[in-house]
């Protein structure tokens, strides 16, 4: 479970076992202890405490030889049950490392925390887990892939830069200097190599939810406590241009009713909080105050606290407690979109765009769009482009809006 060598699980004493807290300390890591192992290890110190009572040896396993005396075990006597078997300590412990690169992904600086590896040794394993996944072979015809099959080399660059900054502040680890750069120029290596061989990767850009879409969503969700939910989010998260988890954090307090509209407050975000107005529409069917109203009185969402976008249960379909996880947001949108039968497979991410290009097709400033959305806009945008006048680069925003083509403006929503 803890990948430990032989050596180090000799070596661990009662002081490294924190039954409490469900810590156990390896090799100078503290690691949460799991149900399993938290188990095994409370009966093996009972077991412990009625077969040596007197025993001064403060080593977590003792054997005969041992408990009379406060030497470790030897690693023979540890390696003793596996012996002559094929699942050796050394080869589940290899296997438990693999394993956790094939859920993490090809991220060597996790595995380099996790384990105590060192970097090159981690980087093998992440190369392991990426020759390990299944490629598709190229064709001159290629058949389109199951969309998020492949972890995109974009995910995993931005995975090293929170591994880094999370070990450094979160955790007080000294890496060496330059071990981000060794992990990303390996990942160049690898994305070289991805696109000799014709290999795609990630689910690639989120189709736009606009609002031709909004209207139809609405009139097919049910009428029922998740049809009110479903509707009342995907309106919601297409008018604050959000993000799955902005909206999976806010409480009910945080949608402040004002005369005429809504100031959603998104204090949680991966760029800034920011405070969006949310305005009656024109349509009530697709208002996200009117549907957010309804969901609320539906819901009985008194607790300013409580999550404001809640579960139901899975057989009763009563309002729980806990709220959506962020990746529930983004399965409520795909959802919505196969309820309607709308021939796009539309993501967490869709309602956020669609907002863009909705507001981009009517004309609106881009630094308006951008304020709305909590985009950070690159300085003296031109109203009739989608690049920055002055340095030809192009924001987030204009990401979303740049690659559309020319269509008559949607109606007002």
């Amino acid at each position: 479970m803890h990948a430990a060598r032989v050596a180090q699980i000799a070596t661990v004493t009662l002081d490294d076992v924190d039954i409490g807290n469900r810590r156990l300390t390896i090799a100078g890591r503290v690691r949460p202890l799991d149900d399993l192992t938290l188990k095994l290890l409370v009966d093996w110190l009972e077991y412990r405490r009625k077969r040596w009572p007197n025993t001064a040896n403060l080593h977590l396993l003792i054997n005969n030889q041992t408990a009379t005396g406060t030497g470790r075990a030897s690693n023979r006597w540890v390696r003793g049950p596996l012996r002559g078997k094929k699942a050796t300590l050394e080869r589940l412990r290899v296997d438990r490392q693999l394993e956790e690169a094939m859920v993490r992904g090809p991220d060597a600086l996790h595995l380099a925390e996790v384990f105590g590896l060192h970097e090159k040794t981690a980087m093998r394993y992440a190369e392991s887990y990426w020759s390990r996944l299944p490629r598709p072979t190229p064709r001159v015809d290629p058949e389109p892939t199951d969309p998020g099959s492949f972890t995109a080399p974009s995910t995993i660059d931005r995975r090293i830069s929170g591994t880094v900054v999370s070990a450094r502040a979160d955790h007080g680890l000294k890496l060496e200097n330059g071990v981000a750069r060794l992990a990303r120029n390996r990942l160049k290596q690898l994305v070289k190599e991805m696109e000799e061989n014709g290999e795609t990767r990630g689910r690639g850009q989120a189709p736009p939810l606009l609002v031709e879409h909004l209207v139809r969503i609405s009139a097919a969700c049910p009428d029922n406590l998740m049809g009110i939910r479903d509707g009342a989010l995907v309106l919601m998260h297409f008018a604050v241009a959000g993000r799955e988890h902005e909206l999976a954090f806010n409480r009910v307090r945080d949608y402040a009713e004002t005369p005429g509209s809504i100031q959603a407050d998104l204090r949680v975000s991966k760029v800034r909080p920011r405070v969006v107005p949310v305005p009656y529409g024109s349509r009530p069917s697709i208002c996200p105050v009117r549907t957010w109203q309804a969901w609320k009185e539906e819901a009985d969402l008194t607790d300013p606290d409580g999550y404001a976008w809640r579960r139901l249960h899975s057989r009763w379909h009563t309002v729980m407690e806990s709220g959506l996880q962020l990746e529930s947001i983004g399965d409520v949108v795909t959802r919505a979109g196969e309820r309607v039968g709308i021939d796009i497979r539309f993501t967490g991410h869709s309602p956020r765009r669609g907002l863009a290009t909705s507001s981009r097709l009517k004309g609106h400033d881009q630094i308006v769009i951008a304020k709305q959305g909590g985009w950070a806009p690159a300085p003296r945008f031109s109203p009739a482009t989608s690049r920055s006048s002055t340095s030809g680069r192009t924001t987030p925003c204009s990401a979303c809006c740049s690659r559309i083509r020319p269509r008559a403006p949607p109606a007002d929503w």
